[in-house]
């Protein structure tokens, strides 16, 4: 049966149709943007298209399609084994780890609509999936962008998907980069573009073909986010590596010539705090589950080995289900629907790139973050999976840290640099904000 849309969905639809499909769709994670894109293709009634997505939510968009429109075949492309027999199909799904490996048989499709759903994803022009994706994209009449987060990290990584959808707006890479990343020139690397520059007329730039509206449009229950602090065993070992840390930020000539790599040192440095505070975030976990009966919790976090800490000792293994990077598509949309329906899945252990963005968990109301990711667009996008469309609860996200240590600088520095985003896509003042410097500075107080 199809669905009804909203006025908002509606509303986006119609906008894709005046701008002919050349638009950054970039509502909030939750609005509902996959169906709004649906009914633009359908309006459009040109075939095939091609959406390029997570793996995660290549289920997800077979279903809409499919309920959508009845009449037409959409297919998932599954594996980097190049395809045959799937041209028939008026929709073509596939995710952007496969995109390079397909791209000879996309090629040969004139597709006339491709959506790259989370685009995101194409931060890195490096990447083998960013350069196919642009290559796809010459070849292609229209070009969708979606996402609810579509800056990464700072200007440099938002280029590639301009670029893609308004070639003829953002067709000079060099003249972006120098006119809104305030380059900087460093002695060992050359000219750097990680900075922020002229954000006010960016967004006037992208505002003809950007929609984006707030989330109370939809008029959901309240979101609270919070931080609560968990024990940490081992803290003198901690203290050593963190000394270690913040002598290469304090005299970097020195550690540099005893060849000791600063960003090596802060990774490390996270993943021990993980393995410090692995007991407390699982004892928090099993308090929550045993003092909310029939209440469900999702967990992100990053480590393999904390995941599968968490996995094994925090509830029994019929009590939860794991997403992760080796947990097939098929097999995390049957996750999700266990997750969504079943009252004896309560615990959802979610590795923040493989499910941090697209699915939606709205039968729980509790978040627990219990890795901090490194952007404030992958914070956004996980207290989106609660805080969505079908959502009819008031719903918390908990930011569960360790004090007086690296992840407690780490999420003040990701609340500030989240203005840089925001400054962007909703035209708000900022001043220049970058991640490292931020968090360097507030150690070094």
């Amino acid at each position: 049966m199809r669905k009804i849309p909203e006025p908002h969905q509606i509303e986006a639809k119609d906008f894709l149709i005046k701008n002919d499909g050349r638009v950054l769709v970039a509502d909030p994670p939750g609005v509902g943007k996959t169906l709004s894109t649906v009914l633009y293709l359908e309006h459009l009634d040109q075939w095939p298209c091609l959406v390029v997505c997570p793996p995660a939510v290549l289920g997800h968009w077979k279903k809409e399609f499919e309920q959508q429109l009845p009449d037409r075949r959409a297919v998932i492309i599954r594996g980097e084994t190049l395809c045959e027999g799937d041209l028939l199909h008026d929709l073509v799904i596939l995710n952007y780890d496969i995109l390079d490996a397909q791209k000879p048989w996309l090629l040969e499709h004139q597709y006339k609509c491709i959506i790259f759903d989370e685009c995101d994803k194409l931060a890195n022009k490096s990447t083998k999936w960013t350069q196919a994706a642009m290559v796809l994209a010459k070849h292609c009449p229209r070009v969708t962008g979606l996402s609810g987060t579509p800056i990464a990290n700072r200007p440099a990584d938002f280029y590639p998907i301009l670029n893609m959808i308004r070639p003829d707006l953002f067709g000079d890479e060099r003249e972006f980069m120098w006119r809104y990343c305030q380059p900087q020139f460093h002695e060992r690397y050359g000219w750097q573009f990680k900075g922020a520059t002229k954000l006010q007329e960016l967004h006037e730039r992208i505002k003809p073909f950007m929609i984006r509206r707030p989330k109370s449009i939809l008029k959901l229950p309240k979101q609270t986010i919070r931080m609560e602090f968990v024990d940490m065993e081992n803290r003198e070992t901690y203290n050593v590596l963190h000394k270690q840390y913040v002598g290469t930020i304090r005299t970097p000539s020195a550690f540099r010539k005893k060849g000791i790599d600063k960003l090596t040192l802060l990774s490390n440095l996270m993943m021990l705090c993980a393995r410090c505070k692995a007991r407390g975030t699982v004892m928090w976990i099993r308090k929550f589950l045993a003092e909310n009966p029939g209440e469900k919790l999702i967990v992100f976090a990053i480590n393999k080995q904390f995941i599968d800490v968490i996995r094994r000792r925090a509830a029994e293994p019929h009590e939860s289900m794991v997403i992760d990077g080796s947990t097939p598509a098929k097999k995390r949309d049957a996750n999700v629907e266990a997750f969504q329906t079943d009252p004896k899945v309560r615990l959802a252990i979610i590795n923040i790139k493989a499910g941090g963005a697209g699915i939606t968990l709205t039968a729980a109301k509790t978040t627990v973050v219990a890795q901090l990711p490194w952007t404030p667009r992958d914070c956004e996008q996980l207290s989106g999976r609660t805080d969505r469309i079908t959502q009819t609860r008031e719903n918390e996200v908990i930011y569960l840290l360790t004090k007086d240590t690296i992840e407690e600088k780490l999420c003040k520095a990701i609340e500030e640099k989240g203005r840089i985003q925001a400054a962007i896509l909703d035209g708000k003042k900022v001043t220049n904000l970058n991640l490292m410097t931020l968090l360097e500075n507030s150690i070094s107080e």
